[in-house]
């Protein structure tokens, strides 16, 4: 198992802060937000992954304006949408040696949500139409941003 890094703990961290208290994170995500979503990206442990993406939900519901109505909120949609389709990347070492969100070319697969996971999946799906509606014409900048892989995921998988 890959050992993880001063990142996917902290990440790890404030998912489990979140779950025990969503306002007491949510009030500082400004200062974090971007961050915590690339930690969060790289957590491979599952248990670990499961939590941390739990406390992110639970933070944005609690306060969506920190993201949407975010100084640069197309940068900050843009990390929180990033942590959500590392999901859909290979999840073994070896695969995710060769896979990010950010290598559009790369020969990685974007595979589906796990059904073992699916409420959280839905939550997560709801957050990102969430932010597509209350970013509006913006939208198509963080989709810009994106590979044409995962814009086809989510056209496909999200229906955005």
């Amino acid at each position: 198992a890959q050992k993880m890094g001063l990142a996917e703990n902290s990440a790890a961290t404030i998912g489990r802060i979140a779950r025990l208290d969503a306002t007491f994170v949510s009030g500082r995500l400004p200062g974090f937000l971007i961050g915590w979503c690339g930690g969060l990206s790289r957590i491979t442990d599952p248990t670990e992954r499961r939590d941390a993406f739990e406390g992110l939900v639970l933070a944005i519901r609690a306060a969506p304006e920190s993201v949407v109505g975010a100084r640069d909120r197309v940068a900050s949609v843009t990390a929180v949408l990033n942590a959500i389709i590392s999901w859909h990347l290979p999840r073994n070492e070896e695969e995710c040696a060769q896979a990010n969100v950010e290598t559009p070319y790369s020969p990685y697969t974007l595979n589906p949500f796990q059904n073992t996971l699916a409420s959280l999946g839905t939550e997560l799906k709801k957050i990102i139409v969430d932010m597509s509606v209350s970013l509006g014409s913006d939208w198509k900048k963080v989709l810009n941003r994106c590979p044409v892989k995962v814009r086809k995921l989510l056209q496909n998988h999200y229906n955005l």
